[in-house]
């Protein structure tokens, strides 16, 4: 049986999933390649279909890998930890003891990972989510030929139907959902938005390269339509992309409460205009943090963008390192104009990840001081109050690399208006490096 400890609508259709017809003969190919095992790469059944779902499932497996290494290395220092206090058979803190539970059977647990995959790929339609299980490539084919026909005319001219008479065409369901916001007891009000994270990235990315100066436009246009608002997050993150990267903005500390895990909170002020934006160019590396941290090196001059969509912690990091020091700044940020904002549990095990790589850069050992890792809600400068509510096991799995850092939280806020004005002509031969900064600590 699926995990039931997984969101309600994914379990519900891991359950229908064993009434479409393919399932039995699916499940039958899979069994036979099943456990991959800790072999990196996975093997090759000559079907398209099974080969794309294979690694799917390795890229799952080599995130499980990263959890049992850092479990397997928490518990050996735990053990030297109570040798030398004579506690012998002590617990760390943050390490759960738990019973084990009834083993489940590879094939169940493979189709809830393309289940969970094929809904970030393609959203919670069924339809969508079967085909993305039984024919992942050809479904990953039709939604990329309608996604790339998108541009800037056509997005605005679907939102502008929609909002007038609650209308889509039949090519827009490959790339927008729509779903009820509220209900009264006179009208319905609705929303519309971008199917997964990944269509949204890819539909921005197009648009970007094509159509890069209707982007504030199209951001503009969509937060005045009460319909679209989440569709502005999409082009608000392409820009604020765009800005960290060759801006250095100065960030304001957020409060916090006394809650495990904490919430973070700006005061709604706005940033004083008369600071001016100064030149803090970066070059922008995307990279898939499982498997090209390899990538990540002692220059200072690269703003990382995380090409997987299964981290929605946060949206982009730098690493700031001081090889003379032996010391870095591990800077991750996290996108939104959302005023509540909250994230998944996930990315604390790629910050972690991220840490141990650059405590091998540096030669450092694993429990060695030296790295700070500081986090920047990334928000709207329009005076509303933004919260960060950080996701549940803040405090696990500390032992060895502290994701936590100091709790130093941040927001950075963007007026849209003054920061991309110009980007686009101003930067095309600027090539000056700078390193992130942060004010000091009062």
């Amino acid at each position: 049986m699926p995990d039931r400890g997984l969101p309600l609508t994914t379990l519900h259709l891991c359950c229908r999933l064993r009434l479409q017809r393919r399932y039995n003969h699916f499940r039958s190919t899979l069994q036979k390649l099943l456990p991959l095992g800790d072999n990196l790469v996975p093997p090759t059944a000559g079907a398209r279909e099974i080969d794309a779902v294979l690694e799917v499932l390795q890229t799952e497996r080599m995130r499980k890998q990263a959890e049992e290494e850092e479990a397997a290395e928490a518990a050996a220092v735990a053990e030297v930890r109570a040798v030398a206090s004579d506690s012998f058979g002590a617990v760390a803190m943050d390490q759960t003891v738990g019973e084990p539970g009834q083993p489940q059977d590879p094939a169940d647990i493979a189709f809830e990972i393309l289940v969970c995959n094929a809904i970030e790929e393609f959203g919670f339609a069924p339809r969508d989510v079967y085909g993305g299980v039984f024919e992942l490539p050809q479904t990953k084919l039709r939604h990329i030929t309608q996604v790339e026909d998108v541009n800037y005319s056509k997005l605005k001219d679907l939102v502008d139907a929609f909002s007038w008479d609650r209308g889509l065409d039949k090519p827009s369901y490959h790339v927008v959902a729509v779903k009820p916001h509220y209900y009264t007891l006179n009208s319905d009000s609705w929303e519309i938005h971008f199917k997964s994270t990944r269509i949204a990235r890819r539909v921005v990315e197009l648009m970007r390269s094509q159509e890069g100066d209707h982007i504030r436009e199209m951001y503009a246009h969509f937060r005045r339509t009460r319909e679209s608002s989440r569709l502005a997050g999409s082009f608000f993150e392409s820009i604020a992309h765009r800005v960290l990267s060759r801006e250095y903005i100065q960030p304001i500390p957020m409060l916090a409460d006394d809650s495990i895990p904490p919430t973070f909170t700006t005061d709604g002020t706005p940033l004083s205009p008369s600071t001016p934006p100064r030149d803090h160019v970066k070059a922008t590396r995307q990279l898939g943090l499982l498997h090209e941290l390899s990538s990540v090196t002692f220059s200072s001059g690269q703003y990382y963008v995380p090409t997987t969509t299964t981290n929605p912690l946060f949206d982009s990091f730098t690493v700031d390192i001081d090889a003379d020091r032996r010391t870095a700044v591990i800077s991750v940020f996290s996108i939104t104009i959302s005023p509540r904002h909250g994230g998944s549990s996930k990315g604390y095990l790629l910050i972690r990840q991220i840490m141990r790589h650059v405590h091998k850069l540096l030669g450092l050992p694993s429990l060695g001081p030296g790295i700070e890792v500081l986090y920047f809600l990334v928000c709207p400068d329009d005076g509303s109050q933004y919260q960060w509510n950080m996701p549940a096991d803040w405090n696990k799995n500390t032992t060895i690399n502290d994701h936590r850092g100091k709790s130093t939280v941040y927001a950075s806020r963007l007026n849209i208006s003054r920061y991309v004005v110009s980007l686009h002509s101003r930067f095309a031969t600027q090539l000056n490096h700078g390193r992130i900064q942060v004010p000091p600590r009062g």
